[in-house]
Formats: C-alpha cells, sequence, structure tokens
C-alpha cells in the first residue's frame, strides 16, 4: 500500500465575532456548532441552534494567536 504524503490547505477560517456589548444588545442564536468570540474579551462560546448567547456557557479563551504560524492556543 502506497504512503500517502499530507497535504497543507492554506484558508482563511473567519469566526463570528464582536465586542462583549455587542453579543449582550444583540443576544443572538448561533447555529449549532458555530463559534462566537467577543473580541475584546477573547472568550468564545459555541452555539446549539436553539439558546441566544446570554444562555450558552464559555467554552473558552483564546489565549494567545500567532502571526507566523497561524497556530491558536485555547485555554
Amino acid at each position: 500500500q502506497e504512503e500517502q504524503m499530507a497535504k497543507t490547505l492554506n484558508v482563511t477560517l473567519q469566526v463570528k465575532n464582536g465586542t462583549a456589548a455587542n453579543w449582550a444588545s444583540s443576544d443572538p442564536i448561533l447555529a449549532k456548532g458555530e463559534i462566537g468570540l467577543e473580541s475584546d474579551t477573547a472568550h468564545f462560546k459555541f452555539g446549539d441552534g436553539v439558546n441566544t448567547w446570554s444562555a450558552l456557557s464559555y467554552a473558552g479563551t483564546l489565549v494567545k494567536a500567532s502571526t507566523s504560524n497561524g497556530q491558536l492556543l485555547i485555554e
């Protein structure tokens, strides 16, 4: 069986984002699995397709983003 080489894909992943105040005032329902990021606090939530932003729990905090290799560190 021939060994497959890994393929590198250069993509831009854009996450729905806004300040904590904007999220609080709009209080949207994120689609199931959709990520919402508070741009000023770096906290993020995953949507469930049912509950509003304010009813969702924080899933984590983005603590470091590398501009050199595009990797994210999530705590």
